[in-house]
């Protein structure tokens, strides 16, 4: 985020340089004047920090969602933790456990992300990121166990 915003700033700045060089001439004024060149900077600025504005909430918004789908998956995950073979039960709990310890982490680092400044915002999204791939792994491990209940299930009939 900081290299964009800089290239940013440096794009702005080189049209602002470039308004203000009408090709040597001297004899003309100005089409535009400072006053206007630096509205239409601060206006640019302002463009820049609401788009990255709304893209590090899209972020969280999308990292609040996986926690919900995780949360409610979890939850019906151990409603089924009884009816399934002991030996199921067994990875199955496993499985949900690992996936309880990934959520609370994409939690915690959901909290740091929303409390993150411009400063630190690039290191946290890296960390809500690395919890949103354990998150994905530890559904995958829940999925894996219930679907090895089905195979046996079926297997069974």
């Amino acid at each position: 985020m900081k290299r964009s915003t800089w290239r940013i700033g440096a794009i702005c700045g080189l049209f602002v340089f470039t308004l203000g060089c009408d090709g040597g001439s001297t004899d003309e004024p100005p089409e535009v004047s400072a006053a206007q060149v630096m509205e239409e900077t601060r206006e640019a600025a302002h463009a820049v920090a609401d788009y990255a504005a709304t893209r590090h909430q899209e972020f969280a918004d999308r990292a609040q969602k996986a926690f919900d789908d995780v949360g409610r998956e979890l939850a019906d995950a151990r409603r089924e933790l009884g009816d399934v073979p002991e030996q199921t039960r067994k990875q199955l709990a496993s499985a949900i456990e690992r996936a309880e310890q990934a959520q609370k982490e994409l939690g915690d680092e959901l909290d740091e992300l929303r409390n993150a400044g411009e400063d630190s915002w690039d290191t946290t999204k890296e960390r809500v990121s690395n919890a949103l791939d354990e998150v994905a792994e530890a559904r995958r491990e829940v999925t894996a166990a219930l679907a090895g209940n089905e195979s046996e299930t079926d297997t069974s009939s």
